[in-house]
């Protein structure tokens, strides 16, 4: 199994405030996404919360485990 992790990508979304990262396995020549998420500094505020707060999130896809 060959893993690639990525920062390399543009995501057009507009809560992400810094990085965004891909991890991509491939595995008998099929690439699939493994896991994707990124910064969202700001996104809490501009869903109502009083005070800015940084955060950093990801999803996996638990099915390619």
């Amino acid at each position: 199994i060959k893993i690639n992790f990525s920062t390399n990508i543009n995501r057009s979304l507009e809560y992400y405030s810094g990085m965004v990262f891909n991890i991509k396995i491939s595995k008998q020549g099929k690439e699939s996404l493994l896991l994707s998420g990124g910064r969202y500094d700001g996104l809490l505020k501009n869903l109502g919360c009083k005070k800015e707060t940084s955060a950093v999130g990801a999803a996996i896809d638990m099915g390619l485990l």
